[in-house]
C-alpha cells in the first residue's frame, strides 16, 4: 500500500467515526424531543424515516386522496392498499403496515384526516377509536 492509500482509509476510517457518532446524537435528540412534547407527531416520525421532502409530500397526497374517495362516497382506499402505497413511498422500510398505522394515527392526532383515520379503521387497519381516546 502506498502513502496515499494509507492516508484515504485513514481518512475514511475518521469519516466513519464521525458518521456513528452523529447517528448516536440524532438518536438521543429523537429520544429528547418525543419525551419532551407530544406536538407535531407525524413530523417526528418523518425525522425519525428520514424521509424526503417527496417522500412526505406523497404521503400527503395519499391522505388528500382517500379523503376526496371518502368524502364523496366512493370505494375508498382500504387498509391493505394503503399499506401497499406506503411500502412503494418508502421502500427501504421492512413492516409496512405498523408504518402505515403510524402515519394514519400521527396526522389524526395533529386532528388531520379524521375521514381518513375512521374509513381504513373500519376497512381493518388495526387503530384504535380515536373518539374514544379524544373523550367523545
Amino acid at each position: 500500500m502506498t502513502d496515499g492509500d494509507d492516508e484515504t482509509q485513514t481518512r475514511i476510517a475518521k469519516l466513519e467515526q464521525e458518521i456513528s457518532s452523529l447517528r448516536r446524537k440524532l438518536d438521543r435528540m429523537f429520544t429528547v424531543v418525543d419525551v419532551a412534547t407530544n406536538k407535531e407527531p407525524f413530523l417526528r416520525l418523518m425525522l425519525s424515516l428520514d424521509a424526503t421532502e417527496a417522500q412526505e409530500s406523497a404521503v400527503y397526497d395519499m391522505m388528500n386522496e382517500v379523503d376526496a374517495q371518502v368524502s364523496t362516497e366512493q370505494s375508498g382506499m382500504n387498509h391493505v392498499e394503503f399499506g401497499d402505497r406506503v411500502s412503494k413511498i418508502f421502500p427501504g422500510q421492512q413492516a409496512t403496515q405498523p408504518l402505515a398505522e403510524a402515519i394514519v394515527t400521527r396526522l389524526a392526532q395533529d386532528g388531520e384526516w379524521d375521514q381518513v383515520y375512521q374509513d381504513l379503521r373500519l376497512s381493518g387497519m388495526n387503530l384504535s377509536d380515536i373518539r374514544e381516546a379524544r373523550g367523545y
